[in-house]
């Protein structure tokens, strides 16, 4: 915890960062991507996209746990371990949030 602000009786923390989710917009749509865990999901307001990569984040949580031995022997998958093993050390989706930076961006595909 880094300590943000401190005043006489008061003192704000905040979480270290430890993953990045990237907002953007394509046409209708709003895409929410951790590039930290490789998932994205896509849904109609920013709001949205961002509560659903929070859920998608529990759910593939509770998949790389419940298929630890081939999850983490995974080319794709191995690297995830650390960040998967914080995440299951938080206690609710408050400290979940806590550690996610959300940035908004623009997604540029070049055609080849």
């Amino acid at each position: 915890m880094k300590l943000l602000t401190k005043e006489k009786d008061t003192a704000i923390f905040v979480p270290e960062k430890k993953m990045d989710v990237v907002v953007f917009r394509d046409d209708d749509q709003y895409t929410a991507y951790c590039p930290d865990l490789d998932l994205a999901t896509a849904q109609d307001s920013p709001e949205a996209a961002i509560e659903d990569i929070i859920s998608a984040i529990r759910e593939y949580v509770e998949d790389y746990m419940k298929n630890f031995e081939t999850y983490s022997k995974s080319p794709n998958r191995k690297q995830h371990l650390p960040l998967i093993q914080h995440i299951v050390s938080l206690k609710d989706d408050w400290e979940l949030r806590e550690i996610i930076e959300v940035r908004y961006g623009d997604i540029y595909i070049r055609s080849v």
